[in-house]
């Protein structure tokens, strides 16, 4: 027994040896590690935070353990249960670390008889702390399925309140909606929903994410529901409006009203309706709901029944319901006399018409078929959208026996047909509406559809990148420029979308600063200047001003006030035009200083108010002008330009460029015209109403180049020594004076000797021929003395009746040089005409055909060609059957086409695509578990196959492992799938129950846990002991099994009050004054969790110091928060033993205090040696520190 006890106490003695470094207050901020999985023989980091680091579990069974060290002395191994470590199956957790440090992972394995070898070692960083919080998040945009926020790269954005994030892109991101499934952390966006939105500074590997930013609350662009008409007409209808909501009968104009007007009755429309952007609030127009409405037809028709007239009116209510239709039908004949007969709907059994569902009601007159001459007048009403309407009306319309022919309308494929089967006309043809991308191309009148849908005919009418009916991306936004100012609006290169800029983000101005725009830096308008009190110091800004200094200060040019920013007379002024407070033109005043203009005399300096624009080199008043005065003198000696008055004196100030000849000042307002002739010189109009008219005529320009930079066109004037004279021949060339066409200079240029040049012939009053040199003006006499017969210059084609190009022959020509009368005779060979382009001669009408008259311009015959009849089919066309132009097939619909015998029109109708008709399925491959079957069919008429995936099936699964549940570890089943291995485990919680079988004398062990305990042989007693053999509990009675026990040593520093307590004692003399704490513990006693109250069933034994064995003592304890003398308490030597009576009613505490002088001892430690005790229930003992974590209390 001595030796249970001594084991017994050098294992509690190597437990109380880690205490001091392990955390019992069960407080752990970090995630638990991983339950599943296996452990390790190698060292990884699997995570890290700003406090912990995770790696893989070592295996402990091989010896392998880890070791973590880092600043401020962190030092943690796998070896000890420690505070800040959490050993997971699979996963292990350093926890209480510092921000931003690195630490150093080391693996080591124990060998026995050696010493620990160190495997590897890693160096890992935690992360820093998490950033601030950025600002909300602000949007560009938004529609019914799409946000579009104004983001960073850097942030990431959560659309559901924090559940998920996504991450930001430079510049813009736009969430939307998607028609397939999303990634986990994407959200879709519905139309109507609100969305409350964070920012925050997205995780780096070297951060932790910011605290999430203020809330942006959107709520996207919702979508009408259902349209209620108010009100119809033959040709028009009205809806009732929604605050907010536009729409269309085209899907591209939309209207706030809600009238539309040009309406067909019984053509179908598609009435769109979709809420209007609103740009202040950023949102784009929203997704469109679509309805269809087509407006009623009454059409009437008579026919014979068992022989009286029958009238039949027949309805198409369209999209809408006739209800309560009343008619009043007034019917005249002669039959002898003349007659009336008045048809009425009878009162209670009107009928009613349903929106789709064509409806005839037949009315016998009762007048006999032989009646001849019968009109009728109607008028029939129904209720339509809650009001009444008149729906039909006739007027002596006929009505006649014998069968005259009442035409419905045609259709478009249908001609107008009457009730006996006669037909009139032809079909209307198809009234086809342009292919969508969502819907092939469409009869606007019978609906019929042909082809397929237009994949690229998306609208995007409100640029926002994504199509108005059926939300696809158009565009994927790319923003030029990149990075703009505040006020740089941006445009899409690939669209041209544009985005407003959002403007200056202005800080309010000071006394000193103007605004100034928070983002970008730009400052506006001026600093507001100071407003100073009588002791000078500024109202605005509470700043101590100084008195103007003339001599010292600077001031504005402009206004004259003090540019010092403390002085008392600053007003804001900056020295500068645009940035002075004080002056209204923002021009400094003229002084003596400025230079003038020599001409007009203004100033010449920019900034000042009698500036014009002159410079030193220009005048801007006069730029031709002078330097000296006008006078009249100088109209008289040197005139006035004729046309603007100007004067014509060079150096006269009123000089304006004009001469004698051209006038630079004048000019028209009528606009220039591409039909006006223009100078040949300068390219100036020769109009005079035009602004372009500089003065310039056919024969002269009045805007001449200045000659010496003129880019020259000479031309001869005359000759000084003619190039072909013998005088040039004896000099080596000739000279002359030439002109230039441009600037009209002339100068005299030497010209190599040639021979003569002879001209045209010419023909004397003789007869003679000659030809003049145009040099020199030599005669020569020609030598055949004829006129030279240039056939293809001079010869005209003699005609006659029997010229014809495409009979050839014999034709004469005459030369018509001088009269020359010259004639030859040429064999022409038979060809083609040459036609012109023709002339209409007899213009063509809608129903009478024109001519129009060629004429050859080689023999003169001419040619006619007949203009068809601008419409001869106006009546109607006249075509025959149809032909088959294009077979139709399962998926490509066909065309048939026929044409008018009269204007040959062509009316081609689509035959639709017949539609696969496919066979019964036939299963290809059985699905399994982990790989989908398929089964196919194909069509019986093309062969085309199709294939559906079948589900897959289900798993086969076989028990793998079973471990029930224990005390302390759950239990588990784990099946698996035979085919695909999947697995599935159910775990069972720990039953936190011990299953005890005897182990030796009076001790038993759990078969679970290896928990261990000894009960003592006396009585129904049970000695615990919890401490090196310093404290004991005896605890007696039926509860002994069923609680749990703690003691925990204290120290005076553990209570507040302790000093002065005995301070308190000392006074009164009931202790030495130089007595002190030596002992002092705290008993708890719980049951579940729960702390029961002490009472007599227990008692305590501490063994005091050596040093105090001889002590003199008194022992305390709390009671109603004041300490409490216990007097009963037992001592044997060094043993003091302390009743549960003496404790009851008390919290637990009680003090060993030395009555008189002791023996001077070391201060007392307090070491917590109780342990807070887990659930017990009879019959089980709940467990203490023991080993690798408990010793129990009880069975």
């Amino acid at each position: 027994m001595k030796k249970r006890i001594l084991s017994f106490a050098l294992v509690l003695l190597f437990c109380f040896s880690m205490i001091g470094t392990v955390d019992l207050t069960g407080e752990h901020s970090h995630v638990h590690a991983d339950a599943t999985g296996g452990s390790s023989t190698t060292l990884g980091v699997l995570d890290y935070t700003d406090k912990s680091i995770t790696i893989h579990t070592v295996d402990a069974t091989q010896g392998y353990y880890v070791t973590v060290t880092g600043p401020n002395n962190y030092n943690k191994s796998t070896r000890a249960s420690l505070p800040g470590i959490e050993i997971g199956v699979s996963q292990t957790i350093f926890s209480e670390m510092q921000a931003g440090e690195e630490y150093t992972l080391s693996l080591y394995q124990e060998i026995t008889g050696q010493d620990d070898k160190l495997i590897s070692t890693i160096k890992q960083k935690t992360k820093t702390s998490a950033p601030a919080a950025p600002a909300a998040p602000t949007v560009a945009g938004y529609g019914s399925t799409n946000i579009t926020l104004n983001t960073s790269a850097d942030y990431e954005y959560s659309l559901d309140g924090g559940n998920t994030w996504q991450k930001g892109s430079a510049g813009m991101t736009t969430f939307y909606y998607e028609n397939q499934a999303l990634p986990a952390n994407r959200v879709k966006i519905k139309a109507g929903t609100t969305y409350n939105i964070y920012a925050r500074v997205a995780e780096t590997t070297t951060s932790e994410p910011s605290a999430n930013s203020p809330t942006l609350t959107i709520t996207t662009v919702p979508v009408p529901t259902g349209i209620e008409f108010s009100n119809i007409d033959k040709n028009s209808f009205t809806i009732d409006t929604v605050a907010g909501v536009e729409y269309s009968i085209d899907g591209d104009t939309y209207q706030s009203s809600g009238t539309f007007t040009g309406i067909t009755a019984g053509r179908a429309y598609t009435l769109y309706a979709r809420y209007a952007a609103v740009p202040a609030n950023n949102s784009a127009a929203g997704d469109v709901h679509k309805q269809t409405v087509i407006l009623p037809v009454v059409s009437a028709a008579t026919s014979v029944k068992d022989g009286n007239i029958l009238l039949t009116f027949n309805f198409n209510a369209g999209t809408f319901t006739l209800s309560n239709i009343k008619y009043r039908i007034e019917v005249k004949y002669t039959f002898g006399v003349p007659q009336t007969v008045v048809l009425e709907s009878t009162p209670g059994q009107e009928p009613s018409v349903f929106p789709n569902m064509p409806t005839s009601l037949e009315i016998n007159t009762n007048i006999p078929s032989s009646t001849s001459g019968a009109k009728y007048s109607a008028v029939i009403k129904a209720i339509v959208c809650g009001t009444e309407h008149t729906i039909f009306t006739a007027t002596d319309a006929a009505l006649e026996g014998t069968h005259t022919h009442s035409y419905a309308p045609a259709t478009c494929t249908e001609p107008a047909k009457c009730s006996c089967g006669a037909t009139s006309g032809n079909p209307l043809g198809h009234d086809w509406e342009a292919a969508t991308c969502q819907s092939p191309k469409k009869c606007k009148r019978c609906n019929a559809t042909e082809g397929s849908v237009d994949t690229a005919a998306h609208v995007d009418s409100d640029k926002n990148g994504r199509c108005d009916r059926c939300n696809a991306v158009v565009c994927v936004h790319d923003w030029s420029p990149k990075n703009p100012s505040c006020t740089q609006d941006q445009t899409c290169t690939k669209c041209g979308a544009t985005k407003v800029a959002p403007g200056h983000t202005f800080e309010a101005a000071t006394c000193t600063d103007p605004k100034k725009c928070k983002v970008c830096g730009t400052k506006e308008g001026n600093a507001l200047g100071h407003t100073p009190n009588s002791s000078n110091i500024c109202t605005r800004c509470n700043k101590q001003l100084v008195a103007h200094n003339h001599n010292f200060h600077k001031v504005c040019p402009y206004c004259r006030k003090c540019l010092n920013a403390l002085c008392a007379a600053y007003i804001g002024c900056d020295g500068t035009a645009s940035g002075c407070n004080g002056s209204s033109t923002g021009k400094v005043a003229h002084t003596g200083a400025h230079a003038l203009c020599s001409k007009c005399g203004n100033c010449l300096v920019a900034d000042c108010e009698q500036y014009i624009g002159c410079t030193s080199a220009k005048c801007a008043k006069n730029p031709y002008g002078g330097t000296i005065e006008h006078n009249a003198t100088h109209d008289i000696l040197y005139g006035k330009c004729s046309k603007c008055g100007s004067c014509l004196l060079s150096e006269c100030k009123n000089y304006r460029g004009c001469n004698g000849q051209r006038c630079l000042n004048q000019g028209g307002s009528s606009g220039h015209l591409s039909t006006h002739a223009t100078c040949s010189v300068c390219g100036s109009c020769l109009v005079p109403t035009c602004p372009l008219y500089k003065g310039c005529t056919t024969t002269d320009c009045n805007n001449r180049p200045d000659p010496n930079a003129c880019s020259h066109e000479w031309e001869v004037i005359k000759y000084e020594i003619v190039p072909c004279s013998e005088e040039a021949k004896e000099w080596g060339g000739g000279s002359g004076t030439f002109k230039c066409k441009k600037c009209l200079k002339e100068e005299v240029r030497a010209v190599p000797a040639s021979g003569h040049t002879y001209g045209e012939r010419e023909r004397l009053a003789n007869g003679t021929w000659i030809q003049k040199c145009t040099m020199c003006g030599k005669i020569q006499v020609c030598a055949d003395q004829t006129c030279g017969h240039d056939f293809n210059k001079y010869f005209v084609l003699q005609r006659t009746a029997s010229t014809d190009c495409t009979v050839g022959g014999v034709w004469t020509y005459i030369c018509t040089h001088a009269n020359c009368g010259f004639t030859v005779t040429k064999t022409v060979s038979a060809g083609a005409h040459k036609f012109d382009g023709g002339v209409i001669t007899t213009p063509a009408t809608d129903t009478t055909a024109g001519v129009k008259t060629y004429t050859c311009s080689v023999c003169g015959k001419t040619k006619t060609e007949t203009i068809p009849a601008k419409n001869p089919c106006a009546a109607g066309h006249k075509y025959g059957d149809w032909v088959i132009t294009k077979v139709a097939t399962c998926t490509t619909a066909g065309s048939k086409t026929r044409t008018c015998s009269v204007c040959h029109n062509t009316d081609t109708e689509g035959i639709a695509a017949t539609g696969h008709s496919f066979s019964e399925y036939v299963v290809v491959k059985n699905s399994t578990c982990k790989e989908a079957g398929y089964r196919v069919c194909s069509c019986i008429k093309c062969g085309t196959e199709k294939r559906e995936d079948l589900p897959l099936s289900d798993h086969k699964m076989v028990l793998v492992s079973s471990k029930e549940a224990t005390c302390v570890a759950d239990g588990s089943t784990i099946y698996e799938c035979s085919v695909c291995k999947t697995r599935k485990e159910t775990v069972t919680p720990a039953t936190g129950k011990h299953s005890f079988v005897d182990d030796g004398e009076n001790a038993k062990k759990c078969v679970a846990c290896g928990f261990r305990y000894e009960i003592v042989n006396d009585g129904n007693k049970k000695l615990l002991r919890l401490s090196d053999g310093n404290v004991s509990l005896t605890v007696t009675g039926s509860n002994a099994d069923t609680y749990f026990y703690s003691v925990s040593e204290k120290s005076s520093g553990d209570y507040s009050w302790f000093d002065s307590w005995m301070k308190f004692l000392k006074e009164k003399g009931e202790v030495s004054s130089d007595a002190a704490l030596i002992k002092a513990y705290t008993v708890e006693m719980t049951n579940s969790g729960e702390k029961v109250a002490l009472d007599n069933s227990m008692s305590a034994t501490i063994l005091l110091p050596e040093e105090n064995k001889k002590t003199s003592v008194k022992v305390y304890t709390i009671k109603g928060n004041a300490p409490v003398e216990i007097t009963d308490f037992k001592r044997s030597g060094s043993k003091i033993t302390v009743s549960g009576e003496g404790l009851s009613e008390s919290t637990g505490e009680f003090f060993v205090i030395s009555a008189k002088t002791a023996k001077k001892s070391n201060p007392a430690v307090a070491i917590v040696i109780g342990i807070v005790a887990v659930v017990a229930v009879a019959g089980v003992g709940g467990y203490f520190l023991y080993k690798k974590g408990f010793f129990s209390s009880a069975e």
